[in-house]
């Protein structure tokens, strides 16, 4: 699969208003908080927000007409002990919901400085060879979510009895472990993949988590880094309560009793920069390893829940299934959280998505626009009906929570909703693109956003002479299901003559990117060795 340019970036269905005004304590900088988004998970009528700037978690409530506001901060420290102190950052860069826990998980990466425009040659050296190792990034938690009979609504808590059963406590707690020494570094330090890789800071293509779910009593997480020769990688945990209160531990549940299982995808060379459930797949947001201009793509991996041993995810069981907006108005605007969304006026779920550095048109006053994408449609043959069928009836689901509001709809790329990969929403009625006649949509205005330049003609790829692919294995001639938003998708690379591992062509790595989005193939094109292709 080859990556697509501007032309194909899949527009929005709807926009929410993130009200991410100043925190009443005053212990975080408000501008910190919108400039630095990194995870998001919808619970019932709350969106939970983590930063990769701070130590907070940040909590905005339904407030109606597609706002989201009554903004509060909450210490992470508060509920758990972190290993650094309480003032220094986590990272959060995942958080999941397995109710009654919200699941956090910070980068597990060390970090590089990075030089300032201008800086003389003293001072760039200077920075890029100081390499921080920051022990709070270092975090795997749970935190139990209680309903609060004073302020109203979920706050996180240190223990609370549990709302299903009363003589049951519910207690926050991380994995065992200080710091850069916790159980999931040393569970890894002898991994032959990884191993070499822990010691990288994470935007060098180290050892940098940055996606997280939960589903099935175990937890996906995804990895920006390493990609190796193109293959991403998720690993696959269990975490379990130890004697000791307040802390967790890894079960064996890999190969020869390792304590986790690896799964291989072929994200055409991006590493994992979200990842969420529906049911028994996986979404997966994949995004550049290093400080790349390059696509923010989502790809639908099939059958993910239901491994039960280490797994490879290519061809048809990992398909692109749209591009999201990225770069559009120069470096910025980066895709970094993902959840599954509830509002009225969707059937069924969408897909809702938060940006770090967001772009200057996302940004009014204090408050942010956060887009919300159709998922895949299961009408024709997208992500499988049963799975579809299961979230599309319009209730809350468990780990979704209620519906929720949105701002504004319009036609996506337009035709249908099953034609936009949309989530089933309703016709639309008066003016072409227009809101539908119905009293939740009455008065919510369209989006400002521009519509998506169309994509050129393109000339038919021939197919390579020695083409061989395993029999079952050959993708759809319209290179995608229908109903899927899909690029075109050339032909496979033919695999290397007496080889077992398919090599890639020599290609430009981005053949349609639009030189004015700064890309430079000198200055950014992965420099491989003579013969590695």
């Amino acid at each position: 699969m080859t990556a697509t340019g501007k032309g194909t970036m899949t527009q929005p269905l709807a926009t929410i208003r993130l009200e991410l005004d100043a925190p009443p304590d005053g212990s975080v900088e408000a501008k910190d908080i919108r400039e630095s988004l990194s995870a998001v998970m919808q619970v019932g009528r709350h969106l939970w927000l983590g930063c990769d700037e701070t130590a907070t978690l940040e909590r905005l409530t339904d407030l109606g007409d597609g706002r989201w506001g009554a903004h509060r901060t909450f210490k992470i420290a508060d509920v758990l002990d972190l290993p650094a102190g309480a003032d220094d950052e986590v990272d959060v860069e995942g958080l999941a919901w397995d109710p009654p826990y919200l699941w956090l998980i910070g980068s597990h990466s060390r970090k590089r400085q990075k030089p300032e425009p201008g800086d003389d040659v003293k001072a760039v050296a200077k920075a890029l060879a100081d390499v921080d190792v920051d022990d709070n990034r270092y975090m795997l938690a749970r935190i139990p979510l209680e309903e609060d009979a004073e302020s109203g609504g979920l706050v996180p808590r240190r223990s609370c009895p549990d709302p299903h059963d009363p003589s049951k406590t519910l207690t926050a707690a991380r994995l065992r472990g200080k710091g850069r020494d916790n159980a999931l570094m040393r569970a890894v330090s002898e991994d032959p993949h990884l191993r070499k890789f822990i010691r990288l800071p994470g935007k060098d293509n180290g050892f940098d988590i940055e996606g997280l779910s939960s589903a099935g009593g175990r937890l996906f997480l995804g990895l920006r880094g390493p990609v190796l020769r193109g293959w991403a990688i998720v690993l696959e945990l269990q975490p379990v309560e130890t004697k000791k209160g307040g802390r967790l531990k890894l079960a064996p549940i890999g190969p020869d009793g390792r304590k986790y299982r690896k799964h291989y995808l072929d994200l055409d060379g991006l590493g994992v920069r979200e990842i969420t459930h529906v049911g028994n797949e996986m979404l997966v947001l994949a995004g550049p390893t290093m400080d790349v201009h390059a696509p923010a793509t989502v790809f639908h991996w099939r059958g993910a829940v239901s491994a039960e041993a280490d797994s490879v995810a290519a061809g048809r069981t990992l398909r692109r299934v749209m591009e999201l907006p990225h770069d559009v108005e120069g470096p910025g605007d980066h895709p970094e959280g993902m959840c599954r969304f509830q509002a009225e006026g969707l059937r069924g779920d969408g897909l809702l998505v938060v940006y770090d550095s967001p772009a200057k048109r996302r940004q009014r006053g204090g408050d942010l626009r956060a887009d919300i994408f159709g998922m895949p449609s299961a009408a024709g043959g997208g992500l499988l009906s049963r799975i579809i069928g299961a979230i599309g009836g319009g209730g809350a689901k468990e780990g979704a929570g209620a519906a929720g509001s949105v701002e504004a709809f319009d036609g996506g790329t337009g035709g249908s909703a099953d034609e936009r990969g949309g989530a089933g929403l309703p016709e639309t009625g008066g003016e072409e693109g227009g809101a539908p006649d119905t009293p939740e949509f009455r008065g919510l205005s369209r989006s400002e956003d521009p519509e998506p330049e169309p994509e050129p003609e393109r000339e038919p790829v021939p197919e390579p002479e020695g083409r061989h692919e395993p029999e079952g294995s050959r993708e759809p001639e319209s290179g995608h299901e229908p109903g899927l938003v899909s690029p075109p998708q050339p032909p496979r690379p033919p695999a290397e003559q007496g080889g077992d591992e398919p090599r890639r062509q020599e290609q430009e790595p981005y053949p349609n990117w639009p030189q004015e989005q700064g890309w430079d193939r000198n200055r950014d094109q992965p420099k491989w060795e003579e013969g590695e292709g």
